[in-house]
């Protein structure tokens, strides 16, 4: 460290940044330092001369002017080529630091890069600087000996900085900071002999990284770019030879490999005799400044051409000198030529229009006096007489003490902008007359979405002013429960600038929320800019309820088709079942009596047909007295025979009737009586008819082996009936529709069990006309049913009459008796239908195997050998679980050599055309209803095996 301490003036308006450089110059550990500090241009001058500091460090703005101001004051009067300045400014005054260093200062420094490990490093590289271009200044006309003393002191002081910089190096990395010292200062001071050739330049080495060889002689040459090559060759020496000043500008490859723009001074040092002793010069980077200085040319372009495009002039006046200055633009916008009057305020005032000069006048003179920018318009009048309007502003600058000095403003002409205002103020006017005068509510709203105006009907309209409606006012008058989706369908339609509907409740001025129809449109300026919204609402209540009307009336019809398209369905579902169930006890009743007239018939058989035919007849009266039944209830002319009755004889005379067909199934029939039983009024026949429906549903839905329980008690003040089987039981969802009349839970083709669903309708209408109930209870498919009949003890209403009924008689026709060999394959899953077709089709000579289900005749056809194919089938439609369609279609997928393509007929008591189709496109060739006629059914089948005629035996 040097036991001398550094003078050091640091001239800063911010007494923070003062004391922060203080501080980091305190740190060095290098150097000691006087220092001296004051804050203005005129302060650090007197301090400089007074004081003598051998090293500066000046901030770039401060009170009374700039740091510059400061280096060129001191320039002036010592006369010195270089000053041991430090200035201080912010890293992007680029053009600012190219100026410090063309006016002598020694180094530029950004604020935010001033640390305390590189300050003293850079206010010793300025000294150092300073003091070799001050002496190589001076070696220029100073006596021999003069030169010989300063090259000592020269020598001496580089022995100084050998040794500083000999202790410097043994801090880690101090190279490194030299290094980012000369590229950030960017300036290299050189030297070289008489003719040219360099020894040696450490600025240069740092700068581009080569080394001392490399440089030596002309190597320096060797960075520069190619095409500033040969020019600064040529240049430097010509300026050799002739020994004039060395000025040019190059491009230099750094360490980085950037090229960057240098600016290259050197001059030639005489000796006594005028002789050329060696060259000193400089290099500063200027690509920065260049940079800028080409952006503040384009800038400048860029202004002037906007200034003429926009109509537009600048202008300055000196408030203290009167001075004032016109630019081009600004002498085009009042028809002047440049240099045509003087500037001047009174040539100015002058041109505005007399109405306008007295507000003119006040307002500049207000703006001056509150020290305030100026702002206005008015009209001038140019020298052909013409009136232009113009908008003048402009920025007012003072001095140190707050005294108003200048006035800096442009002028616009802005004539054509006036005729469009006022052309839009007439528009304006126009529309809110127009709009005040619709029978409409119209809104308008600015490019923000807040609302701008509304109509006289709008206010009218909410009762409310104009004041309260503006901007998001208008959402009050919404309906709360509306407010939300107006809002968002409203600002939906501002991000995508589209048209919009929307239909909310407005309260109106009394109080009650009306219905409107809301339609904005987007608006556009004069040059397609979106400018907003506007739009109308018009009252739709009365509509809205009009519609309301209307669809309750359309939902009503709808109802009403719905139920008729229902009733139709359910119709033809209902004649569908009729047919079925009428046509399959009439089928076996015909068979059998048509067997009856043949003269073959054993006793076992005839035995066998008459109880079929029984069978079938009391089955088909049992459906017929439903129908008729259902068809008095209908009608209201049911009636009751109501006695005194014994509740028991009746059950047990049900249990009676359903016995045979328990048995049948190998079902258990249980009795539960309770022993003391009252006699009851009713119609005995109907509640034995009601009890009838129970017993045989029970035992029909309880597979083989089952149990079914009656169940008779007294529970005051009813006669308690329970009917519970272990059978298929119903599902939960059908349980609420057990006692409506036609609806089955299995409707398909496909069912187990006939019937028209009347059963228990009648069921619970003959129990309800006895003044009781009747409940259906299941725990769901598979786990049985009950049904419970409560009846009053003492309710009963009136009597009926009964009614009789006669069975129509049936006619054998003649048989044929020829169909002998062929081997017929019956499909149904009603045993009589099947024995009736065996015995029928015998009787001319086929061989009959049957099949109960699809699953079973499937079986026997595919399991018959090429001896005992079957020649024909002859299948029944409603089979359960699988139908014959689904029958026909597995076979017709067989191939033909098995079977495949064997005749088919369908034989069933579906008798619709739409059955016939139905069966015909599942594969049948023949569909032929029941009762089927013996003759038919043999000629249909000799016809599909192409057997010759049959012989008919009378």
């Amino acid at each position: 460290m040097s036991d001398t301490p550094i003078k050091l003036l640091i001239v800063e308006a911010d007494a923070n940044g003062r004391k922060r450089l203080k501080d980091f110059l305190a740190s060095d550990q290098f150097r000691k330092y006087e220092i001296h500090e004051t804050g203005s241009v005129r302060d650090g001058i007197e301090a400089y001369f007074t004081w003598s500091p051998q090293c500066l460090i000046v901030g770039l703005d401060l009170p009374d002017g700039r740091g510059l101001d400061l280096l060129q004051a001191i320039r002036t009067r010592t006369g010195a080529v270089a000053v041991p300045m430090v200035l201080l400014c912010s890293a992007d005054e680029v053009a600012i630091r190219a100026q410090a260093v063309a006016a002598g200062a020694q180094e530029v420094l950004s604020t935010d890069r001033a640390s305390a490990d590189n300050l003293g490093w850079i206010v010793a590289c300025a000294v150092e600087r300073a003091a070799r271009l001050k002496l190589l200044d001076r070696r220029n006309g100073e006596p021999k000996s003069v030169t010989r003393q300063l090259e000592n002191d020269l020598k001496a002081l580089g022995r100084e900085i050998e040794v500083r910089e000999k202790a410097e190096a043994e801090l880690r990395a101090s190279n490194q900071r030299y290094q980012s010292l000369v590229v950030a200062s960017a300036q290299v001071v050189w030297t070289t002999d008489a003719s040219g050739l360099v020894e040696d330049v450490p600025d240069w080495r740092v700068l581009t990284g080569q080394t001392t060889d490399q440089v030596r002689g002309r190597g320096w040459l060797d960075v520069l770019h190619p095409d500033d090559r040969a020019r600064t060759d040529e240049t430097w020496s010509a300026c050799v030879q002739s020994g004039s000043k060395f000025e040019t500008e190059y491009r230099v490859r750094t360490r980085t490999g950037e090229f960057r723009t240098f600016a290259v001074r050197g001059i030639p040092i005489l000796d006594e005799n005028g002789t050329v002793r060696e060259w000193v010069g400089t290099c500063a980077d200027v690509t920065d400044a260049r940079r800028a200085l080409e952006m503040l040319r384009e800038r400048d372009e860029q202004l002037r051409l906007a200034l003429t495009a926009g109509k537009a002039g600048t202008w300055r006046w000196e408030l203290e000198t009167k001075e004032a200055f016109w630019s081009e633009e600004y002498c085009s916008v009042f028809g002047l030529e440049p240099g045509s009057i003087k500037a001047s305020f009174e040539s100015w005032f002058d041109a505005v229009h007399p109405d306008d000069r007295e507000h003119v006048k006040a307002t500049v003179a207000a703006a001056i006096e509150g020290k305030q920018d100026l702002a206005l318009a008015y009209r001038i009048v140019l020298p052909d007489g013409s009136i232009r309007w113009v908008a003048g502003r402009a920025q007012l600058f003072v001095d140190e003490r707050g005294n108003p000095v200048r006035m800096i403003g442009i002028t616009i002409d802005i004539t054509d902008r006036k005729l469009v205002e006022d052309a839009l103020a007439e528009s304006e006017m126009r529309f809110r007359h127009m709009a005040d005068s619709a029978p409409v509510l119209i809104w308008a709203s600015g490019e923000d979405r807040k609302c701008t105006f509304f109509n006289q009907n709008w206010l009218r309209f909410t009762g409310r002013e104009m004041e309260e409606e503006l901007g998001d006012g208008w959402l009050d008058s919404v309906h709360p429960e509306d407010r939300d989706v107006v809002f968002e369908n409203y600002t939906s339609a501002f991000k995508s600038r589209v048209a919009f509907d929307g239909e909310f409740r407005l309260r109106r001025a009394d109080g009650e929320f009306r219905w409107v129809l809301n339609h904005g449109v987007p608006r556009s300026l004069s040059e397609g800019g979106f400018a907003g919204y506007i739009g109308s609402c018009i009252d739709i209540t009365e509509r809205r309820e009009a519609e309301a009307d209307r669809e309750e009336l359309l939902e009503r019809e709808r109802d009403a088709r719905a139920i008729a398209e229902m009733a139709s369905h359910t119709k033809d579902e209902f004649l569908a079942m009729v047919s079925h169930e009428l046509r399959a006890p009439l089928n076996a009743i015909l068979g059998w009596a048509r067997i009856l007239h043949t003269k073959s018939v054993g006793p076992e058989t005839l035995t066998q047909a008459i109880e079929t035919i029984e069978r079938s007849a009391r089955m088909q009266s049992n459906i017929i007295d439903d129908l008729l039944d259902t068809a008095r209830i209908t009608s209201g002319k049911l009636r009751l025979e109501v006695r005194p009755i014994d509740i028991a004889a009746v059950v047990d005379a049900a249990v009676d009737v359903v016995r045979p067909a328990a048995d049948a199934k190998g079902i258990q029939l249980l009795r539960v009586f309770d022993p003391e039983l009252d006699v009851i009024t009713g119609d005995a026949d109907r509640l034995q008819q009601v009890m009838w429906n129970l017993l045989s549903n029970a035992v029909r839905f309880t597979p083989n082996g089952g149990q079914v329980v009656v169940r008779l008690e007294r529970v005051d003040p009813v006669v308690r009936i329970q009917v519970s089987d272990t059978g298929k039981g119903i599902a939960p969802e059908f349980l609420p529709q057990a006692f409506n009349r036609f609806d089955q839970a299995d409707r398909s083709s496909t069912r187990r069990h006939g019937g028209l669903g009347l059963g228990l309708s009648l069921a619970r209408y003959l129990v309800e006309a006895h003044g009781g109930t009747i409940v259906a209870e299941s725990e769901g498919e598979g786990l049985g049913s009950t049904f419970t009949v409560c009846l009053p003890l003492r309710a009963v209403r009136g009597p009926v009459v009964p009614e009789a009924h006669d069975l129509p008689g049936v006619v054998m026709s003649a048989i044929p008796h020829d169909l002998g060999g062929l081997r017929i394959l019956v499909v149904d899953d009603e045993a009589d239908a099947r024995d009736l077709l065996t015995t029928l089709l015998s009787g001319y000579g086929a061989i009959v195997v049957t099949a109960a289900s699809a699953a079973d005749a499937f079986g026997s056809f595919t399991a018959a050998t090429d001896g005992d194919r079957f020649d024909i089938v002859v299948s029944d439609i409603g089979l359960p679980d699988e139908d014959g369609y689904s029958l026909i279609r597995r076979i017709r997928a067989l191939e033909p050599e098995d079977g495949g393509t064997v005749p088919a007929v369908a034989l069933t008591a579906y008798g619709r055309t739409v059955d016939r189709v139905k069966a015909l496109s599942a594969g049948f060739q023949m569909h032929v209803p029941k009762p089927v006629e013996p003759i038919e059914l043999a000629m249909v089948i000799d016809t599909l095996t192409r057997r010759p005629g049959l012989r008919v035996v009378r």
